[in-house]
């Protein structure tokens, strides 16, 4: 005697895999349907647009790094005009200011690095 049924059947595990990180395939390390296991690498992504995008933020570090000097510079030079009155308190508070400007601009292109 058999009896036929219908029915269906569901994997007992299973997992979306999704990039942390947009950008072109350029080869993929499993078959469709196989067991990968942790950590294991999956896909192999086109690193040129990451690299030029890591040469950018270097070259703006280097950038903000020799703003911040020449400002740090400034305010130093201008702190003794300042005492002795030969440039206005306000222009050595815009010196001090901008440096300090440039020495967060400093941490914020580090940050996107």
């Amino acid at each position: 005697m058999t009896t036929e049924l219908s029915g269906r059947t569901t994997a007992f595990e299973s997992s979306d895999v999704r990039p942390q990180v947009t950008g072109i395939i350029r080869r993929r390390f499993f078959t469709e349907g196989t067991l990968v296991k942790k950590g294991q690498p999956l896909y192999e992504i086109d690193p040129r647009l990451y690299r030029a995008a890591a040469n950018e933020a270097q070259a703006n570090l280097q950038s903000a790094r020799a703003n911040q000097q020449a400002q740090t510079i400034l305010a130093q030079r201008y702190k003794p005009l300042a005492e002795m009155e030969a440039i206005s308190k306000q222009d050595y508070t815009n010196a001090v200011a901008t440096s300090r400007q440039a020495t967060a601009s400093v941490a914020q292109t580090r940050a996107a690095l």
